[in-house]
């Protein structure tokens, strides 16, 4: 079960990692609209549209390894992240 935990930890973090860099490329737009810089605009687009499904991918491996601890720790792997967390040791 450790595994699957440091596993799942780790990706969470990647996960919020490529979050983060979504929320700048937003930031980034905003600032672009605001300066009404069009060619800015259609760059920014492009790596908006190449970072979705960078965290769609994340997303979705990190729900597979939701399922893996959940099957190592013996219980349904349709569990919420609310109900297995308190059920994993404190330690």
């Amino acid at each position: 079960m450790k595994a699957e935990l440091e596993n799942l930890i780790s990706k969470l973090r990647e996960e919020l990692t490529h979050y983060g860099e979504l929320l700048a490329l937003l930031e980034q737009q905003q600032d672009l609209i605001v300066s009404r810089s069009a060619e800015g605009l259609l760059e920014n687009l492009g790596a908006i549209n190449a970072q979705v499904p960078v965290v769609a991918a994340a997303r979705q491996h990190r729900d597979q390894l939701r399922k893996d601890l959940a099957a190592a720790m013996g219980q349904a792997t349709t569990l919420s992240f609310r109900h297995l967390l308190k059920l994993v040791p404190q330690e």
